[in-house]
């Protein structure tokens, strides 16, 4: 009990402090202005050190041989795209989903202005000649590098504490860049899926989107935990799929299949995903090739994250086969 200061200069990586309960009364400075502290965090704090990112969300590159459930992954993290400190995605860089167009790997991921996950996010580009490299430019809103500009800005006000736009998902088909994204500006507990498309042989792709509006109604999750679509194009039945979780922090989770013929219209639930998953699941991604599709010889393999049993605060990644879906 009493009160306490940790001190923290010349640091690297991202150390912190974590709290086990709530941070009331916990006053955070960085380079010598205070912070507005957790902004909502309930059951744990951390601060990160000025001279690394504004908060600890940054997308890891590893890589394996081959894609299967025995893959055995490399051991150097290499962080591929991480926050700008004090700019438009200052707190967050996550949910990367990655697409290849011409000589360049583009990945959509959700940044924030705030240390609360479930406000004010946005969704930002990044591109980079290789997918392994850390020279990954941003989009700035009218070409790459520089300061990040969101690709998709849900464009609340000050006021407004909703979730905006995130949970993005790429897909490549003929000419067109599908940027498909989780959004929600109301307090009615609805978290829809919108869609954003471009030419992809426009370099600044970014830039000329056309918005399709919301393309997978899912009012029949009301008030349950659902997280965002990960979309895919299945060639040899020539439509595409995507798949989202619901219960996600619960015993009883599971996901949900849903299947358009062009992408854009006519989304209808094709089916369940339960079996053989483990409790607490969520994030389902099914593995694809360099523009999200899956082919007749791509692995029918899934992967996603759960909670374990017991655990709703360790996320390990898992993968499980997909021989079919139950039908609704």
């Amino acid at each position: 009990m009493g009160a306490y200061l940790l001190y923290m200069e010349r640091t690297e990586g991202t150390p912190g402090a974590w709290g086990g309960a709530t941070a009331n009364g916990m006053i955070c400075w960085v380079n010598g202005s205070e912070t507005s502290g957790v902004q909502g965090h309930e059951n744990s704090v951390q601060y990160t050190a000025p001279g690394d990112v504004g908060y600890s969300s940054q997308i890891r590159y590893y890589s394996a041989p081959t894609a299967s459930i025995n893959a055995v992954w490399s051991e150097d993290e290499v962080i591929a795209v991480a926050p700008t400190k004090d700019k438009a995605d200052k707190y967050y860089a996550k949910d990367p989903s990655v697409v290849k167009v011409g000589n360049y790997y583009y990945m959509a991921y959700t940044g924030s202005t705030t240390l609360d996950e479930g406000l004010d996010n946005n969704v930002f580009v990044a591109r980079s000649a290789t997918i392994n490299g850390k020279n990954w430019e941003k989009w700035n809103g009218s070409s790459w590098g520089g300061d990040p500009a969101p690709a998709v800005d849900a464009e609340l006000s000050a006021t407004e504490t909703f979730f905006g736009a995130g949970e993005p998902s790429l897909v490549v088909k003929g000419d067109q860049i599908y940027l498909y994204y989780t959004y929600s500006d109301n307090e009615q507990g609805i978290y829809n899926v919108r869609l954003m498309t471009a030419a992809a042989s426009d370099p600044n792709w970014p830039a000329s989107m056309t918005d399709q509006g919301e393309v997978i109604d899912r009012t029949a999750f009301k008030g349950l935990n659902v997280d965002g679509c990960s979309v895919r194009y299945i060639e040899d039945q020539d439509c595409f799929q995507a798949v989202h979780g619901v219960n996600i922090a619960d015993v009883n989770s599971y996901s949900v299949v849903w299947v358009s013929k062009d992408g854009v219209s006519g989304w209808e639930q094709k089916g369940l995903l339960s079996n053989n998953i483990r409790v607490r699941a969520k994030y389902a991604r099914f593995i694809c090739n360099e523009q999200s599709h899956i082919t007749s010889t791509t692995p029918r393999l899934m992967i996603y994250q759960n909670g374990g049993q017991y655990s709703k605060t360790a996320w390990p990644t898992r993968w499980c086969l997909i021989l079919s879906w139950n039908k609704t």
